[in-house]
């Protein structure tokens, strides 16, 4: 694929899947090679089901809204991607000459720096007026439930921050590390960072108490006939049984394959199945067409309030 997915198919990045879908059929329909004979026509319409192979998937979508064009890379591993992005989070130089001249100020109000995408997070000073700093620190689904010891730049730029992220953290809860906000007022003794924990969202994953829950894409044909998929999980991964007629929005309960508590209990995992059309709309739309002499019943006849 030789450029931007969302400016191959012309749609914009919050573009919903119904648009996406819509913008790729009419295109993808201009370009067919059995219709426009075109010279590069045929080369376009390869790319155009490319760019949509990328946008209809919500996992590769959202790897390539975080990371570009990285992300498309057959090997690409989003977790390594994320550890290196905070070991080079750049700009700290900078961040460090606007830090010194707010020292310099005196000021002892909550102060916001303008921040580049380059440069660490923004920073604030707590809202008590002290030396004390509040900063986010973003972490993944992973190193949220399992915890880690990270090496993170320091706000004020400097030596980088080490902490301790204990399993089970969620958004907003803060970690505090002593001695490492601002300098104090007159000689007194540095405040301390706290840093504010921000879970990044995962396109599969999420968390609810302590459990995990999954959404799993199947394809037609295993929901119908079933299948036996390989799904990743905290210990690894395993073979997971999708039972024949399965529908799009049925749930499979794992046991004791969630995160662990507090008391060293095992939550569950929750897989949503979730039931994906081909991604080569020219050829699945008339398959599915003879599909829908199938249905003996109407499928919205019981649907009311």
């Amino acid at each position: 694929m030789s450029g931007d997915p969302y400016e191959l198919l012309g749609v914009s990045r919050d573009a919903s899947a119904d648009e996406i879908r819509q913008a790729y059929r009419a295109q993808a329909r201009r370009c067919h090679p059995d219709i426009n004979k075109a010279d590069g026509a045929e080369e376009q319409f390869k790319e155009l089901g490319q760019a949509y192979a990328v946008l209809s998937d919500e996992r590769r979508r959202a790897l390539y809204d975080e990371f570009g064009e990285e992300a498309l890379a057959a090997q690409f591993d989003p977790r390594a991607a994320r550890a290196e992005r905070r070991r080079d989070r750049g700009g700290a130089d900078r961040t460090a000459r606007r830090a010194a001249a707010g020292r310099s100020s005196g000021s002892r109000s909550v102060s916001r720096a303008r921040v580049e995408a380059s440069d660490p997070a923004p920073f604030r000073a707590d809202p008590k007026g002290t030396a004390d700093l509040i900063a986010p620190l973003e972490i993944d689904l992973l190193t949220a439930i399992e915890g880690a010891d990270l090496s993170v730049p320091s706000p004020l730029g400097g030596a980088a921050v080490q902490v301790r992220v204990p399993a089970g953290v969620k958004s907003g809860q803060q970690l505090r590390v002593r001695g490492r906000g601002r300098a104090g007022v007159r000689g007194g003794r540095p405040g301390d960072l706290y840093l504010e924990i921000v879970v990044l969202p995962h396109p599969f994953f999420r968390r609810e108490g302590h459990d995990l829950h999954l959404t799993l894409p199947i394809t037609v044909n295993e929901a119908h006939q079933g299948a036996t998929v390989e799904i990743p999980c905290l210990d690894g991964r395993l073979r997971l049984p999708v039972p024949p007629g399965s529908r799009g929005g049925e749930l499979l309960r794992l046991r004791g394959k969630g995160p662990v508590d507090g008391e060293g209990r095992r939550g569950d995992l929750y897989v949503h199945l979730c039931v994906r059309l081909p991604d080569r709309l020219d050829a699945a739309g008339r398959a599915l067409e003879r599909l829908s002499a199938l249905y003996s019943t109407d499928i919205r006849r019981d649907l009311h309030l």
